[in-house]
């Protein structure tokens, strides 16, 4: 491999272990909010965003669960990925063992959607190459094709 390689991120997590043991879904809940503080940071370091999140607990007795799901809308939101951290918890683990460590992680990691750009132009109702057009005037679709147009959107690629 060439010296300046760089391999691409493919998921961002950040972990903590305790030296006490948590026992209850209010101590988790405070962890799994403080977590994904750490993962929004590099995910817009590395402009990525997430599409999942990953919960992996470890109990007292050094037996680890994983839980994964996908979130609404791709996300750098450290409380997104927050909260669906905790509905997995929440909704998976069975209190037969105390708590030792927590790790969450972004996972399905891509780009962002680009951001939204202004402009005018004078081209016919379209769609073409990711911009919507839409004409100016109220008249009816019927209408002569000519006059002016304003464009809505246009993605940045």
């Amino acid at each position: 491999m060439p010296g300046n390689y760089e391999s691409s991120v493919k998921s961002v997590s950040h972990g903590i272990t305790y030296s006490a043991d948590l026992d209850h879904n209010d101590e988790v809940w405070k962890v799994m909010l403080e977590l994904p503080q750490d993962i929004g940071h590099r995910l817009r370091l590395h402009s990525l965003t997430a599409r999942g999140v990953q919960a992996t607990i470890r109990d007292n007795d050094l037996y680890f669960k994983q839980y994964q799901a996908a979130l609404e809308t791709q996300s750098q939101s450290p409380m997104e990925s927050a909260r669906k951290s905790r509905q997995l918890f929440e909704a998976n683990y069975r209190w037969t063992s105390k708590v030792r460590a927590v790790i969450v992680r972004a996972i399905n990691l891509i780009p962002p959607i680009r951001r939204i750009r202004q402009a005018s132009s004078r081209i016919p109702p379209s769609v073409n190459g990711g911009s919507v057009w839409i004409r100016r005037s109220r008249k009816s679709a019927a209408s002569s094709a000519k006059g002016p147009f304003i464009r809505l959107a246009s993605w940045e690629t």
